[in-house]
C-alpha cells in the first residue's frame, strides 16, 4: 500500500530536471516590508541532511512557523545570516522560530534531519523508497506566519552529481531549475522526490 502510494505521488509531481546555481539574494533597503521569499535546499546523501537557507526580500519577520508540527524535532541548528555577514543562532520557543528585530534583506540557515523524520515513520513526512527519498515539503519549508498576497517565492535545489528532484510546483521558465511557489505551497502538502530519477514528459 505504501509502496503504491508512493509511486502515485512520483506521477502526480512534476518531471525531473537538473539545477543550476542561483543569484545571491537581493539586497533590501530597512523598512522596506516583505516582498519575496526565496529558499534554496540541499541534500547531503552521506548525512541525509537538508540544508536550507531561506533569504528575504524586504523586512525579515519576527519569527517562522512550521507547516506540520510534527517536522519541528527535525529542525537542526537555525542561525540568521544578517547582510553584513555577521551570524547568531536562534532560539525555538513554541514550535517557532524566533529571528527577533532581524535587519532588512536577512537570511535564515537551517537543516533538516532527514534520517529522524525517516525513523520516525510517517509515510507524510519521509519515506524511502528504491533509489529516491518522498519527502513532505512540511519538513523543510518554515516560513513567516502572516503573508501577504503579494508576496513572491521562489524556490531552488542544490543537488549532487546524479541526483534529480520531482517537485509538485512551477518551474520559472527563465530560470530553469528553479520554481515559484504560491500560497498553495503553504496550505496544502506538497511532495518532492530526490533520487536517480529519469526525466519523462506529464
Amino acid at each position: 500500500m505504501r509502496w503504491a502510494l508512493a509511486v502515485c505521488l512520483v506521477v502526480l509531481a512534476s518531471a525531473c530536471r537538473s539545477y543550476l546555481p542561483a543569484p545571491a539574494a537581493v539586497p533590501a533597503r530597512r523598512g522596506e516590508a516583505l516582498s519575496g521569499l526565496s529558499y534554496t535546499v540541499g541534500y547531503a546523501p552521506q548525512s541525509k541532511l537538508l540544508s536550507v537557507e531561506l533569504c528575504f526580500r524586504g523586512q525579515a519577520p519576527e519569527r517562522l512557523v512550521y507547516g506540520a508540527q510534527r517536522a519541528v524535532p527535525f529542525l537542526r541548528e537555525p542561525q540568521l545570516l544578517e547582510p553584513g555577514g555577521r551570524t547568531r543562532p536562534l532560539p525555538v520557543r513554541g514550535g517557532q522560530l524566533q529571528l527577533g528585530a532581524a535587519a532588512a534583506g536577512s537570511c535564515v540557515r537551517y537543516r533538516v534531519d532527514v534520517q529522524g523524520a525517516l525513523d520516525f515513520d510517517a509515510l507524510m513526512l519521509a519515506y524511502p523508497g528504491e533509489g529516491y527519498l518522498l519527502l513532505g515539503s512540511e519538513l523543510f519549508l518554515w516560513r513567516p506566519p502572516v503573508r501577504s498576497p503579494e508576496l513572491q517565492t521562489q524556490l531552488r535545489f542544490v543537488l549532487p552529481p546524479g541526483m534529480r528532484v520531482s517537485a509538485p510546483w512551477a518551474e520559472l521558465k527563465d530560470q530553469p531549475g528553479h520554481y515559484a511557489l504560491d500560497e498553495r505551497a503553504f496550505q496544502f502538502t506538497g511532495h518532492v522526490v530526490l533520487g536517480a530519477l529519469e526525466t519523462q514528459p506529464v
